[in-house]
């Protein structure tokens, strides 16, 4: 059963026409999205009390700490049949090297960190990182050539390296060498999805090219509580454009086997039917959202896992293929 708790009165506008169909149409639960009305028909039919409440001042809405990405943590090693996220092994002298490049980068030295990183290269030839860094140290003694061999260098070796786009982008900046730098700067956010100093980054050369960053997001605020048959939908005052949205994400949560069923056997792709279903709901009530432009033009996937599933899980954006990777990135090129 679905009962309204609202502040907000245009709510029950929204859904009033909803109710005024044949509440006693079975609905098939079998791996097929659902329109919004039938959303709501399934939350009225259940056994479960689904109660929404918005526009509560005292309810506080917990926020995870975004995960930010440390390039000297992993690599990405790729064979025929898969694409797995490998942990780097440092060995002891590694370790005592680096210590003294840090402490020769905190003195401003980087001729001496530049000598300790290439000693470096002696123990751990293939971690990767050590050529960004490198190249880092030629670019901050303006030698532009040498910094971006090294840059390229790591790139060969290991494209999933968010700071050597990062570092790549700024060299051809400084150096005049416009073309690139919007590419590689986007494809270091892409590897950071959360960190803020690149998305700043990305934004200001956008601006001093002519592409000004388009600053929107989609991130709905809202909590469920449980108490027996009984859930809480707890919705943000500013987020009541969202409840469709929250109302199928509260199905698919709470409602006894309607999960399982709509997975119809094939789990991995039960997260993205998921927020597609839930998309519908969204765009019910918001007929001139930007997400219609992205639904209608064929970037629902990209949308999904570039507004949603990223900012929860940025390392599952290195674990795609490169085509879609690539389409990733057009979508943030066209819609940001």
């Amino acid at each position: 059963m679905l009962k309204f708790l609202l502040t907000v009165l245009s709510l029950v506008f929204i859904f009033g026409n909803l109710y005024a169909q044949d509440q006693k149409e079975e609905i098939p639960i079998d791996g097929h999205l659902h329109t919004p009305d039938q959303i709501i028909k399934l939350l009225d039919q259940s056994k479960i009390s689904y109660i929404l409440k918005t526009g509560d001042s005292d309810f506080v809405f917990e926020e995870n700490e975004p995960v930010i990405i440390y390039p000297e943590q992993f690599y990405l090693n790729v064979t025929d049949d898969r694409r797995e996220l490998v942990a780097y092994h440092i060995t002891e002298e590694t370790s005592d090297h680096l210590l003294k490049t840090a402490e020769a980068m905190k003195q401003k030295d980087i001729k001496t960190a530049l000598i300790e990183y290439q000693n470096c290269l002696k123990y751990v030839p293939q971690y990767w990182p050590l050529y960004t860094y490198i190249g880092d140290c030629f670019y901050m003694l303006d030698d532009f050539d040498s910094a971006a061999y090294y840059f390229q260098y790591s790139l060969d070796c290991n494209y999933y390296n968010y700071s050597t786009h990062w570092f790549y982008a700024d060299l051809l900046y400084k150096a005049g060498q416009t073309e690139q730098v919007i590419d590689f700067m986007t494809t270091a956010h892409l590897l950071n999805r959360n960190h803020p100093n690149i998305l700043e980054g990305l934004k200001l050369y956008r601006a001093e090219l002519g592409k000004e960053w388009n600053d929107w997001s989609f991130k709905p605020q809202y909590q469920f509580e449980q108490d027996g048959d009984q859930v809480t939908i707890n919705i943000g005052i500013d987020d009541v454009s969202y409840v469709g949205y929250i109302l199928v994400k509260a199905l698919w949560e709470f409602e006894p086997g309607y999960r399982e069923k709509m997975q119809d056997g094939n789990e991995s792709f039960s997260s993205t039917l998921e927020e597609k279903e839930a998309i519908l709901g969204f765009l019910a009530n918001d007929t001139t959202s930007i997400i219609n432009d992205i639904i209608s033009d064929g970037y629902v996937n990209e949308f999904i896992l570039y507004e949603i599933m990223a900012p929860k899980s940025p390392r599952m954006l290195y674990l795609l293929p490169e085509d879609i990777f690539a389409r990733i990135k057009e979508y943030v090129n066209k819609y940001h």
